[in-house]
């Protein structure tokens, strides 16, 4: 089993919580708006890149997440 890093819960409960359908795959998730016409967005379960919050922040911003 692959531990999943702490933002990376928060971050999927408040997904869930402004509508968001978070499907868990083996190696992350595939988060969908609730607005059919975005596209989905990947979040890995153990993020390599220093910046990855601060990215997946920004694109789920674009798709209409807010904090």
């Amino acid at each position: 089993m692959i531990p999943i890093d702490k933002r990376v819960k928060s971050l999927i409960k408040a997904l869930e919580g402004q509508g968001w359908r978070c499907k868990e795959s083996r190696k992350g998730f595939m988060c969908y708006p609730p607005d059919v016409n975005q596209t989905p967005v990947a979040i890995h379960k153990t993020p390599s890149d220093s910046r990855w919050y601060k990215n997946t922040l920004s694109q789920l911003r674009r798709r209409g997440f807010t904090e």
